[in-house]
């Protein structure tokens, strides 16, 4: 009981049903990123079209550059970034493409159903950043705004509303893994 007194609780069962808590928290949330995920996968695989040559080509650059500096920061050689070259131009155009036809899905999806981000919505984004990241919303802003950040803050809130649209509008099925042949016999 020292010990949790000393974190801060009145007692290790308290310690416990905190973390309890926590761990379940955190497992919902998961379970909740990997069907957001999975049906912005199947969404995406659904609307096949063609996307501008010149658009693909130059987010692919972006994500290749991007994932070029990442690793160099981490401490990978000039030689294994050379190695990989061809592998991660690769998995950069594949990104990119996902990337650039689910924003255009989510634009037309936000279009049709009159989603918009309004400034209550921004504020509330950014005193949930102020708040993670212990300071305060008018610093955050002025972070966000010295980065040039508030289009893609915006653009980050209109994906969380899409897709927020997209569970409330979906049917969520669950498949049992055996085939029904198998679960008969």
């Amino acid at each position: 009981d020292a010990f949790a007194v000393r974190l801060g609780v009145e007692s290790m069962e308290k310690l416990r049903e905190s973390l309890r808590g926590s761990i379940e928290n955190e497992r919902k949330a998961g379970a909740r990123e990997d069907m957001e995920k999975q049906l912005v996968e199947q969404l995406v695989a659904a609307n096949r079209f063609d996307l501008p040559a010149n658009l693909v080509a130059s987010q692919t650059e972006h994500f290749f550059q991007s994932n070029r500096h990442r690793l160099a920061r981490m401490g990978a050689s000039h030689d294994y970034l050379k190695e990989q070259e061809a592998e991660m131009r690769k998995t950069s155009a594949e990104s990119a493409e996902r990337a650039l036809r689910k924003t255009i899905i989510f634009q037309e999806i936000a279009a049709k159903e009159n989603i918009r981000v309004e400034i209550q919505d921004i504020q509330e984004h950014l005193s949930r950043l102020a708040m993670y990241y212990g300071t305060t919303v008018d610093k955050m802003l002025q972070e966000v705004r010295q980065r040039n950040g508030l289009a893609a803050m915006q653009g980050e809130i209109l994906d969380i509303k899409v897709t927020q649209f997209i569970i409330g509008a979906a049917q969520v099925t669950h498949e049992d893994a055996a085939p029904t042949a198998e679960r008969e016999g």
